[in-house]
């Protein structure tokens, strides 16, 4: 176990970096994107640096390879402990090989970083791994038998055993489904309002703007915080989600509905050029698309979806 390690985007302040660097002093320095460290002898503390900096010069297999100013955060632990600290990737490397991607993690974050437990914590999320303190507390808590997370513990470190994403996952899938899904279908009902609002701004776009090309970014309707959060939803919950979308289909379909109305009612018609009215058309048929599917759900008649006047009645 490596005593000395921060992260490289751990904020040092200078009298931190006074306090555990010396002049004379051999770190283990890693080059972002680098696999192995580079062994850095350290000659001054750069005072007027903001952040702070430290000066080394840098050797590789004994040979000096440059000199310049690093931030504090890319010296991992002293030269003596380079070894302990191959080692240390080396199980990181074990235990996050099933990483699942930054949607997921971002989701896992966003849920998991309110969740309060004496068994376990959230701790290393770039990494989509936790701490357990008490395996058999936890087992307890998400209802499952401790041999079951016994084969997904890792390594000691800061006073638990690290477990990796398979763990996490799980907590933040009990986190999401807990009280009828409550999180889970709060989040993607976050979700399809952040696509219905880009949406009806793509559409207004193409009202307000008719002599910009159709590949214009201003009508790209994709929505990128929605979609990534749906992805790490997915990952998360599997077929759970397709399961609320089923679920929840009709509702979506209202939504739609009030969406193209707005748009629909914001078409001046009479007045539209060629493009507008083309634009309206297609509004259209969305509509109709709209009470087909209400049709079909409720085994009956148009429930009164399509309240814009056609085209062809607005003339």
């Amino acid at each position: 176990m490596v005593k000395f390690r921060r992260g490289s985007d751990t904020r040092w302040t200078l009298d931190e970096v006074r306090a555990h660097f010396e002049p004379g002093e051999r770190w283990a320095y890693k080059e972002p994107g680098k696999s192995d460290y580079l062994e850095a002898l350290i000659q001054a503390i750069v005072p007027d640096s903001r952040p702070p900096r430290v000066r080394v010069v840098l050797f590789e297999e004994g040979f000096e390879t440059g000199r310049k100013a690093v931030p504090p955060g890319r010296l991992k632990a002293p030269w003596a402990d380079v070894e302990a600290l191959r080692d240390e990737d080396a199980r990181w490397a074990r235990l996050t090989s099933d990483w699942p991607g930054w949607p997921a993690l971002d989701v896992a974050m966003a849920v998991l970083e309110d969740e309060k437990s004496p068994h376990w914590e959230y701790k290393y999320w770039r990494d989509g791994a936790g701490v357990v303190f008490d395996v058999e507390g936890l087992a307890l808590e998400v209802g499952v038998p401790v041999s079951e997370l016994q084969d997904a513990l890792g390594f000691e470190q800061d006073g638990g055993t690290v477990v990796g994403w398979s763990v996490v996952a799980r907590l933040a899938r009990q986190a999401l489904l807990r009280d009828d899904a409550l999180l889970a279908r709060r989040m993607l009902r976050d979700v399809d309002t952040e696509r219905a609002e880009r949406a009806e701004q793509v559409l207004l776009n193409r009202i307000e703007q008719p002599w910009l090309p159709e590949g214009h970014p201003t009508f790209d309707s994709t929505d990128r915080f929605a979609d990534r959060t749906e992805e790490g939803l997915r990952v998360i919950l599997g077929d759970i989600i397709e399961m609320r979308r089923r679920e929840d289909g009709r509702l979506l379909m209202l939504d739609a509905a009030a969406l193209l109305n707005r748009v629909h009612a914001a078409l001046d018609v009479k007045s539209a050029g060629k493009r507008q009215r083309e634009l309206a058309s297609e509004v259209e048929a969305l509509l109709e698309r709209v009470a087909v599917f209400e049709r079909e759900e409720t085994g009956g008649a148009d429930r009164g979806l399509r309240s814009a006047p056609s085209p062809q009645e607005s003339q």
